[in-house]
């Protein structure tokens, strides 16, 4: 996870952005429902890693926290491969509607 931080405040290449655009034109159905950012659910995953390294939690409690864990990163790797941005008669933007200036 802490490796993830540092790529997620990487600019990304334009590769990954072209594979990340969409037309305006296709319905936004793409975005996680889970409304933090990736940034925001990877430092929740760490979190829950180092609770679970503790060990401070009953063997329950573990698996429930595994569980979590589990679901945020599935969420996490959804959201990675989600378009983020779209191509609009304004140009690119992102897909809450912001211009793109510098992509991270």
């Amino acid at each position: 996870m802490s490796a993830l931080k540092v790529i997620l405040q990487a600019p990304l290449p334009d590769h990954l952005i072209k594979s990340l655009t969409v037309d305006i034109t296709q319905p936004d159905n793409y975005r996680c429902a889970v409304t933090t950012d990736s940034e925001t659910r990877r430092e929740y995953c760490a979190s829950l890693t180092i609770v679970l390294l503790n060990q401070l939690e009953s063997p329950e409690q573990q698996e429930h926290i595994i569980g979590i864990l589990f679901e945020l990163v599935n969420v996490l790797a959804e959201d990675f491969k989600a378009p983020s941005f779209v191509n609009s008669v304004k140009g690119l933007v992102v897909t809450s509607g912001e211009a793109v200036s510098a992509v991270h």
